[in-house]
């Protein structure tokens, strides 16, 4: 049986509205449809549809008005992205570990790692989880910090049954091919905040650093550039496919749950039979995951890659994750060591993604488990 690590999964209304969008693709209907849809179920404030994640941290960043010297603090165990967001607003990244239970942003090294230079924060939803989310907003709060999540991995998931994504002053999602919802290449960006200087902050870079929104209300009869802009927006062609993911996405969330919670089963009782088995994908108590990613963190390097080189050998396509970034090349050049977050460093090096997808077969979740034990008893 050969299993992929991902497959997009189609809801049959793609391209139908692919189709009706090219016929009319000034109007931007299913743009600002995708916006109004994530606006209206999860309750933010405002909603731009963005070209990718990394667009939509960019823009988020931006609005900040970062200076030199300033202070962004973010786990190092996520995408080049969420630092290079920093970078190119001209902040600094500072890194910190990662929770082993959840692999999300640890709190106590988050509150250790903070200085009078800190501005923001950055708390990763590694797999569609969240660790101790309202304590990181609680203590961002009293020391005046900004909150951005990244929610690339996170949406359909909730902490507190409050969307993740719209805890912070803003929280970004990815539509790219591997996440649960996708268009191929898409972003959302949500404003959560009523501040004013944000607001205009992100409309503005939004539209090319031009005031067209005000131009287009008739509040100005000009149509001026200024400041500095970007232009994230995305294809109306991309919106449109995913408008029909959108609308069906409470059952795509829902589909990965059973091959979640079969994985989850296995592992809990072959966790008491192999020590080397040192955690796997558990949803924080305050949390509900959207099943995202079903991880196995292994004792050592040499077993995981192990495991994953001879699943490859049977047809099934497991993946680890991150490099972390405080040990990439760009980390060390900005001063970091391997050494700095032993935990991270660890995790990266021992843990396992197994194959989860949409409607994924029964009989594929049970030969994935039975390849795994078989491997497990070899060991």
């Amino acid at each position: 049986m050969e299993i992929p690590f991902n497959k997009i999964y189609l809801t049959g209304n793609e391209e139908k509205y692919v189709s009706l969008a090219i016929l009319n693709i000034d109007a931007q209907k299913y743009t600002h449809g995708c916006a109004e849809w994530i606006k209206n179920h999860m309750n933010a404030y405002k909603v731009f549809m963005t070209s990718s994640g990394t667009s939509a941290l960019e823009v988020a960043l931006n609005a900040l008005e970062i200076d030199k010297g300033d202070e962004i603090i973010l786990p190092s165990f996520t995408f080049p992205s969420t630092a290079n967001a920093v970078l190119l607003a001209g902040g600094t990244p500072v890194f910190c570990e990662i929770n082993s239970s959840t692999l999300c942003m640890d709190y106590d090294d988050f509150d250790s790692k903070m200085t009078s230079k800190t501005k923001a924060v950055i708390p990763v939803h590694y797999g569609g989880n969240a660790y101790a989310l309202d304590k990181i907003l609680q203590l961002a709060r009293t020391k005046n910090l900004y909150v951005v999540e990244d929610s690339a991995h996170a949406f359909g998931a909730s902490y507190l049954n409050k969307p993740l994504g719209t805890w912070g002053d803003m929280g970004i999602f990815s539509f790219h091919s591997t996440k649960n919802i996708t268009c191929g290449e898409g972003g959302a960006l949500l404003l959560n905040t009523k501040n004013e200087s944000i607001n205009n902050q992100v409309d503005s870079l939004y539209h090319n650093g031009t005031n067209r929104t005000e131009f287009l209300q008739g509040k100005t009869p000009y149509y001026n550039w200024q400041n500095l802009g970007l232009n994230p927006h995305p294809s109306e062609l991309s919106m449109a496919f995913l408008y029909s993911q959108l609308i069906a996405s409470k059952a795509l969330t829902l589909s990965r749950q059973s091959a979640y919670k079969k994985y989850q089963a296995y592992f809990l009782d072959a966790q008491k039979r192999h020590s080397c088995i040192e955690s796997y994908s558990q949803e924080s108590r305050k949390a509900s995951s959207n099943y995202h990613i079903f991880y196995v963190v292994f004792e050592s390097n040499n077993i995981r890659d192990f495991m994953m080189n001879q699943m490859k050998e049977r047809g099934i396509s497991a993946a680890f994750h991150f490099m972390p970034l405080h040990s990439s090349e760009m980390g060390q050049s900005l001063g970091y060591k391997h050494t700095d977050l032993p935990i991270t460093e660890k995790i990266s090096k021992c843990v396992l993604r197994l194959p989860l997808y949409n409607y994924m077969r029964e009989e594929e979740t049970e030969y994935i488990i039975e390849i795994v034990d078989q491997l497990l008893r070899d060991l």
